[in-house]
């Protein structure tokens, strides 16, 4: 030691001490009761056994089914019949299904959504349109891991994209004349996708042409449709037997045009239906 004494720790560390010690106990008690929970948060050796993967999928099926909102059904359109095997599926949100929100009310993947659940359900529908709606545009921009409400701003993350459907460089004659031919039955796909950290904006941020500028609508807010699917809703009125309007949103919207426009038949409204919860709908737009 060399003459020198070791200095003994005092009372305040002592009592710092203890109190790691105490901590650390805690701690690993903790770990140990709670291993297997943060096996599965951390880790990646946690898998779920078929059995209550395939309970959990059934229950997410039956919670779209109880929680989706028949709105409107004239003339018991309702369900469809069972020879109604090709539908229309009109609105660009048809392609960008929408599971949840942001923050705490998203979903991290979508397995399901409308197009696959007719396709899985033997309900062939409409190519041309859907690649119409896909070569306008292919993704819903400000998503993903980067994007989402928390961080970006309203009028980024709440935009609307909706070609006119009188600009003929994305509805050609072609197009619609088809879509007449391949079957009196339309779909028409409403979405809104708002979360956490994000106010819906009062006005409407849009895009309406390929490749264009966003513009701005202040004479109505998100939570309304645009002119654009107004005008949509329009034409499915005055062109197709069936009209089926599908709302699938994660707020509440303004849903008069359900009433103003004729020749919208029926109306479900789905909100946002997780990963599996799509298949839910075809089920209950044939009964």
């Amino acid at each position: 030691m060399n003459g020198k004494s070791v200095k003994k720790p005092g009372k305040l560390g002592l009592v710092l001490i203890c109190v790691l010690l105490a901590v650390a106990v805690i701690v690993n008690i903790c770990c140990a009761a709670f291993r297997t929970t943060l096996d599965q948060f951390l880790g990646s050796r946690a898998t779920l056994s078929d059995g209550l993967l395939k309970t959990g999928n059934t229950l997410a099926e039956v919670i779209q089914e109880e929680g989706t909102v028949l709105l409107r059904n004239e003339n018991s359109v309702l369900p469809l019949n069972k020879d109604v095997k090709k539908v229309n599926v009109f609105g660009w949100s048809a392609t960008q299904w929408i599971t949840g929100g942001s923050g705490s009310g998203q979903c991290a993947t979508l397995e399901v959504d409308l197009l696959s659940a007719l396709k899985e359900a033997g309900v062939e529908y409409n190519q041309s349109l859907v690649d119409m709606y896909k070569s306008f545009l292919d993704n819903r921009p400000f998503t993903g891991p980067r994007g989402g409400a928390l961080h970006t701003y309203p009028e980024e993350f709440s935009r609307l994209y909706e070609p006119s459907i009188h600009d003929e460089s994305c509805y050609t004659q072609t197009l619609l004349d088809d879509a007449k031919a391949f079957s009196d039955t339309a779909i028409v796909v409403i979405g809104r996708v708002n979360g956490e950290s994000n106010d819906a904006p009062l006005e409407q941020y849009k895009q309406v042409a390929r490749d264009g500028d966003i513009v701005v609508d202040d004479s109505r807010g998100y939570l309304e449709i645009s002119t654009e699917e107004e005008e949509l809703l329009t034409y499915a009125g005055e062109n197709f037997e069936n009209v089926i309007v599908v709302v699938n949103n994660t707020n509440p919207m303004e849903l008069s045009f359900l009433e103003a426009i004729p020749g919208l038949d029926a109306c479900l409204l789905a909100g946002g239906t997780g990963a599996l919860g799509a298949r839910s709908l075809v089920k209950l737009l044939y009964g």
